[in-house]
C-alpha cells in the first residue's frame, strides 16, 4: 500500500525454467502488471488483481538463435 505494508505476495514455481521480473505496475484499481522473462521460453505478461491472483497472462515467445 502507499504506507509500504505488503498487501500480499505470491510466488511462481516452475520446475524446468529460471525466470525473473524485470518491471512491476499498478493501476488505480489495485490490479499489479508484471512484465518478466522465463529463460527458455521468452518473455512473461501478467495481470493479477487486488488480492494476488493471475486474472490473465500471455507469453511472448523468443526465438534465441
Amino acid at each position: 500500500n502507499s504506507s509500504g505494508v505488503i498487501q500480499w505476495s505470491n510466488f511462481f514455481p516452475s520446475a524446468s525454467h529460471n525466470g525473473s521480473s524485470r518491471n512491476i505496475f499498478t493501476d488505480s484499481s489495485g490490479n499489479s502488471y508484471v512484465i518478466g522473462e522465463i529463460t527458455t521460453i521468452g518473455g512473461v505478461l501478467l495481470k493479477l488483481d487486488s488480492s494476488g491472483n493471475i486474472t490473465w497472462q500471455r507469453f511472448i515467445a523468443m526465438n534465441r538463435e
